[in-house]
């Protein structure tokens, strides 16, 4: 017999046997009764039916009045609070519906509802506040007469300079900058067919409040409290299509933005009288159509691909040169600007993996910014008190930019060493063309590699480490020119950068040992040695270390801290030749935070201790040939407070909690300390102090959980109830 008919005999009688082995198996199978399923039960299905909820219930104290420690929570205040929160769901055999409620008696409240029949519609509803509270000690003289005008009080005395100003102290009143922002949104979407999904959503943010803006007056100004009364609409809608091996969508999305307030309009506080006017921020909407789609190749291999047409207009009404009647009108060339710029995008990706220990990434994108905003000749009313007398044009700016990502990761079996180690490198280059800018066309060019390490499950180690060249093909001097520009200046994204970072990471964790420590190091270079004059040097480096203890089943243990180190080189020139001065920064960040976490899952007391402490620095030092050298003031922050949590459950329903949360914040700013309203002869200020506060916040609520699964004795009693014969 052959060597071959010998091997397809071999073959044959395999098979033969593995048909003989299923054979048996089936016959086997049929003599066997099938299993009592009558008692099964299901030990992890995702939805119980019914309803299930749990409400917070309590009360706050706040020691204090602070602005700092009231923003974006709503505690700006010293005294009582009541507060709600809670969770819930509903659940039947085609429908759920979950609903989330949060801090309904703060100013910071939200809520979100959410439901519909798994797999064919779905809706949400959410409505959320935010507080802004950026200054609460600042005083103004200005009152408001109407929503974009500010005028004097009765009895205001003008001078020259605010150390004339003889009724000021009479005419001050605290006047807070801060603002609160109202969202409410709604969407759905609805599945069509097992192959369609259909998406809607829309969202309205309005903002009332007041911030800062600045007051002019040739060579005098005032800070106003500037009212603001905003809102922006946005919307969505997104068709998807999907088979087995692509899918597809298209989607249209729309912003538009609305100023209550064409214009904001003050009284002049100095000498000369008047009024002086600035626009608000513009009307404004935004529109972007985009087709995505991917095919799939293999479960391996992936290409995706996104195109996108957008559209920016800016149509509102352009205010006067001037409201001074002193001053000779001059008409516009045009009632509204008429902005608008056009946008191109697209993106195509390209994921695979070719064999089992090699995966590579690719990616192309290409942005256009097409600026087609009209251009006109302008002059220019400096202050609200003299006409410049010069003609300028508008100089709308655009762009394209091209990015290419390339990137392989591979792992490697060969040695039994090598296969705890993954290896990563790639390749990115964007290369950019502008119009109207000194830079006109850049390449920029980066390459990385990753080194990583994962001996264990719990132990891993990697290390990344780049360069990146940014290298601006052409300057053009007459634009600089044009735009009153020092010739040697260079900005600081336009201008030859060359960049160098390294980054290591480690997580070393010890077999059977209830700890774990973590540690993370980052350095980055940015060096700009082509610019003569603007940013110089810019490094940054960073360290952050972590370490957690479960000392036992009941309690943990952590203690986690940073540092961070910034420092930056900028030279300039106050005779627009070459530098004869220079500024260097420094800033620094520390970080420290620990705590102790205790209570079983299945006990009555929980609990948690935490301790943080914060600190930041910024030194500023300039060199000067005209006006000297020396350090400005520093600039401060620091933070240090603690938490104490503790609940108990009273039952099975009800639980009670105790939390207090002290916080001690203090800083220092050279800009705002001292500075009274009147103490800069040539500005009228608001008075803003540094955040300086020391405040205590209590807490005591209750937590009761409705509905949810029958209790255990229940459901063994059900499932031991004889069944009638049949």
């Amino acid at each position: 017999m052959s060597a071959s008919s010998l091997a397809i005999s071999t073959r044959l009688a395999a098979l033969a046997g593995i048909a003989a082995l299923l054979t048996a198996a089936r016959a086997i199978a049929q003599d066997v009764p099938p299993p009592d399923t009558t008692k099964w039960k299901c030990e992890s299905c995702p939805f119980a039916k019914g309803h299930e909820a749990s409400y917070d219930v309590g009360g706050s104290y706040v020691s204090d009045d602070s602005g700092r420690f009231g923003n974006a929570t709503g505690y700006d205040e010293a005294g009582g609070y009541a507060d709600v929160s809670g969770t819930g769901r509903y659940a039947s055999d085609d429908y759920r519906m979950n609903w989330e409620l949060e801090d309904l008696g703060l100013d910071s409240r939200s809520a979100e509802l959410e439901g519909g029949k798994p797999g064919t519609y779905k809706y949400q509803i959410a409505y959320a506040e935010l507080p802004y509270r950026r200054y609460d000690t600042t005083q103004t003289v200005f009152q408001q007469a109407e929503d974009d005008l500010l005028v004097l009080p009765p009895g205001w005395v003008p001078a020259g300079t605010t150390g004339g100003f003889s009724a000021l102290n009479a005419s001050l009143v605290d006047h807070d900058i801060e603002s609160d922002r109202q969202s409410l949104g709604v969407g759905g979407e609805y599945r069509g067919s097992k192959h369609l999904l259909l998406q809607a959503d829309f969202r309205r943010d309005e903002r009332e409040g007041w911030g800062v803006a600045g007051a002019p007056f040739y060579t005098n100004s005032a800070l106003l409290a500037a009212p603001i009364d905003e809102y922006t609409d946005t919307a969505n809608l997104m068709a998807t299509y999907g088979r087995e091996k692509w899918s597809t969508s298209l989607a249209w999305t729309g912003s538009f933005y609305q100023d209550q307030n064409l214009k904001l309009q003050w009284d002049n506080p100095y000498s000369g009288g008047g009024q002086g006017a600035r626009a608000q921020a513009p009307d404004n909407k935004a529109q972007t159509v985009t087709l995505a789609g991917a095919y799939y190749f293999s479960p391996r291999t992936t290409l995706s691909m996104t195109a996108a047409l957008g559209e920016l207009r800016q149509e509102d009404v352009l205010l006067p040169y001037t409201i001074n009647p002193a001053v000779p009108v001059t008409a516009l060339p045009r009632e509204r600007l008429d902005g608008k710029i056009e946008t191109k995008h697209v993106d195509v990706a390209f994921t695979s993996r070719p064999m089992s220990f090699l995966r590579v990434k690719g990616a192309y994108r290409y942005d256009d910014r097409d600026n087609r905003t009209p251009v006109e000749l302008w002059t220019r009313t400096i202050t609200d008190l003299f006409d410049s007398g010069e003609a300028e044009e508008n100089r709308p700016y655009s762009f394209t930019r091209s990015k290419v990502e390339l990137s392989a990761a591979a792992r490697f079996d060969f040695w039994d060493w090598l296969k705890a180690f993954e290896f990563e490198g790639g390749y990115d280059l964007i290369e950019s063309d502008r119009t109207l800018q000194e830079d006109s066309s850049e390449t920029e060019e980066s390459g990385w590699g990753r080194v990583r390490w994962r001996p264990s499950q719990e132990t891993e180690l990697w290390l990344r480490a780049g360069v990146s060249r940014r290298d601006p093909d052409a300057f053009n001097p007459g634009i600089a020119a044009a735009n009153d520009q020092n010739p040697l200046m260079r900005k600081f994204n336009h201008a030859y950068r060359y960049r160098q970072f390294s980054q290591l990471n480690a997580r070393i964790g010890f077999p059977g040992k209830p700890f774990t420590i973590g540690a993370e190091i980052f350095y980055a270079s940015d060096d700009y040695t082509l610019s003569s004059l603007g940013l110089r040097k810019l490094d940054d480096r960073r360290f952050a270390a972590d370490f957690t203890w479960a000392v036992n089943d009941a309690t943990s243990v952590y203690l986690q801290g940073g540092y961070e180190d910034q420092e930056l080189q900028n030279f300039n020139s106050e005779t627009s030749g070459s530098a004869d001065w220079n500024s260097q920064h420094q800033d620094t960040f520390r970080t420290l935070d620990a705590g102790l976490r205790f209570g079983k899952p299945d006990g009555k007391f929980d609990g948690n201790i935490s301790f943080r402490y914060a600190k930041g620095t910024g030194e500023i030092g300039v060199d000067s040939s005209f006006s000297g050298s020396g350090p400005y003031p520093d600039l401060d922050t620091e933070l240090k407070g603690g938490e104490f949590d503790v609940g108990y459950q009273l039952n099975s329903k009800l639980e009670l909690r105790f939390k207090v949360r002290y916080e001690d914040y203090a800083s220092s700013d050279w800009a705002l300390q001292g500075v009274e309203p009147a103490t800069i002869p040539t500005v009228l200020t608001l008075g803003a102090d540094p955040d300086d506060y020391d405040v205590v916040l209590a807490t005591l609520s209750f937590r009761y959980s409705f509905g949810g699964p029958a209790p255990k004795a229940e459901e063994e009693a059900a499932e031991e109830e004889p069944k009638a014969a049949p």
